[in-house]
């Protein structure tokens, strides 16, 4: 939907009938780079004292900042475009009146595959489905009140993921299931508000504050955790567990060392890795694996401080693979199903790491932080 904010004014000396150059300023008034984000779209009016247009167009930064008239919705030349003259105009911002009381969807977009939402996209409704990640446009650019309206009329969960440090109610992210739909609206800070939210559709993208181990810190929007030395097994999990589906999201070993850093899934439990039952699928950086608290098991290649370590998980059948820095161990591949770590893991389970002595991990569960290819079939974790 085009953005409207308030005393925005320029002047143009543009003549004919394309874009605009916003080459004068206007006392009292904003300018369109105070009130805009370059790639904006936006309604605007030009008028001359005797000939008018209005439409919605694009704002591009720049020296000066210029306007696209993308759509004209009524002029003075009849509903088309007009073709400017010699002399001064002036280009505001306006609400026309083909705008108020819009009760329909400017345009429908629909989305198959994994990408940013375009600022030229806000306001409209998407349709979307696959295994994809939708990544919002920050929230700055696209403005207070600007709305997101999203359904998934696919068979698998559609993540959505916020760009660089935004948040989605609160998260770094959230799972839209299948036939749910979902409003999000812009702070016009850093922040998408949800409306009409269906169950299950916030995930927790960072680390729990409040499942862990008494000695785990949480950093950088509680998606980094430090573990100090204390000789002992600590771990955290996230909050929200892992909805049914195929995902992938990574861990990097930010620092530690040994061979007793664990990186999988756990169930509703978090502490002792090394001897509970509930930890149900582990790969340690000795290059060991290990399943429900029963021993350690010959698996891949050892891992340290730098390394990074991919997790595809399928709940269907229970099954997980490791890769590390890229290659996949033990000649597994999710996207086949072929040589898992483990199958048949099954119950409530959610993404976590742990370690005996001290150690720091940053999960990866959104698109931007990933480095490795998701597997064919598989979503992102927001």
């Amino acid at each position: 939907m085009p953005l409207v904010k308030d005393r925005v004014k320029q002047t143009t000396t543009t003549t004919g009938t394309g874009s605009v150059a916003l080459s004068g300023t206007v006392s009292g008034f904003q300018t369109f780079a105070q009130a805009f984000s370059s790639g904006s779209v936006v309604y605007y009016c030009i008028a001359d004292g005797t000939n008018w247009e209005v439409g919605t167009g694009t704002y591009t930064a720049g020296s000066p900042g210029s306007l696209s008239r993308d759509t004209i919705l009524a002029s003075s030349n009849s509903g088309a475009a007009v073709s400017w003259g010699v002399g001064t105009k002036d280009v505001f911002v306006t609400l026309p009146a083909a705008a108020v009381g819009l009760v329909s969807f400017p345009a429908v977009t629909t989305k198959t595959a994994s990408a940013t939402i375009a600022l030229s996209e806000v306001g409209k409704l998407i349709p979307c489905s696959g295994a994809i990640t939708l990544t919002l446009p920050t929230a700055a650019a696209a403005g207070n009140g600007t709305p997101i309206v999203l359904k998934n009329v696919g068979t698998i969960v559609v993540a959505i993921g916020a760009a660089g440090s935004d948040t989605v109610d609160g998260a770094v992210g959230a799972l839209l299931a299948v036939g749910q739909s979902v409003i999000l609206i812009s702070d016009g800070v850093s922040r998408w508000h949800s409306v009409g939210a269906p169950s299950g559709f916030s995930f927790a993208g960072g680390w729990s504050p409040t499942a862990k181990s008494t000695t785990a810190a949480l950093t950088n929007s509680n998606l980094t955790v430090s573990f100090s030395t204390s000789n002992q097994w600590r771990g955290i999990r996230t909050a929200n567990s892992i909805p049914s589906g195929r995902y992938y999201w990574e861990m990097l070993c930010v620092g530690g060392s040994g061979g007793d850093m664990c990186v999988g899934i756990l169930d509703t439990n978090f502490g002792n890795f090394e001897t509970q039952p509930n930890s149900p699928a582990f790969y340690r950086s000795s290059g060991e694996k290990q399943k429900d608290g029963s021993g350690l098991v010959g698996y891949g290649s050892s891992w340290t401080a730098g390394d990074r370590i991919g997790i595809g998980f399928d709940t269907a059948p229970g099954s997980i693979w490791f890769r590390k820095n890229g290659v996949w161990q033990a000649s597994g591949d999710p996207a086949t199903g072929a040589n898992p770590a483990f199958t048949g893991i099954g119950g409530t389970l959610f993404p976590a790491c742990g370690t005996f002595n001290s150690a720091s991990f940053t999960a990866c569960f959104r698109a931007a932080d990933l480095v490795g290819s998701v597997p064919t079939g598989f979503s992102v974790l927001p």
